[in-house]
């Protein structure tokens, strides 16, 4: 069985974006990495911030972006698989675990 990742564009984040996954050790880095670009811990940010913070366009695409690279790394498939990403989630996709290119999350 092959198993295949979408990663989203924005327009999908929403407070409890993070939860499924962001109790697990292998998110610890992306989630560091991503509140140093945020200026703040990031589930701060997505449970104290105005919805208009959440949705505004560059703390949108680092939240998706997190969102997905969280699940890729948590997921962690050994077998080979397809990724793809539409609009923001391209770059989910190119830096997520096997994609193959050399990774630098959320640069």
């Amino acid at each position: 069985m092959t198993l295949a990742l979408l990663c989203s564009g924005q327009g999908r984040q929403d407070r409890a974006m993070l939860d499924l996954f962001a109790d697990d050790p292998r998110a610890a880095s992306i989630l560091a990495e991503a509140s140093t670009l945020l200026g703040q811990d990031i589930r701060t940010l997505l449970s104290h911030a105005p919805d208009s913070a959440l949705f505004a366009n560059r703390t949108s695409q680092i939240l998706c972006v997190t969102r997905g690279l969280i699940a890729a790394a948590c997921v962690a498939p050994t077998a080979p698989f397809v990724i793809a990403g539409y609009s923001v989630g391209e770059m989910t996709a190119w830096e997520s675990p096997g994609s193959g290119l050399p990774s630098t999350p959320c640069d």
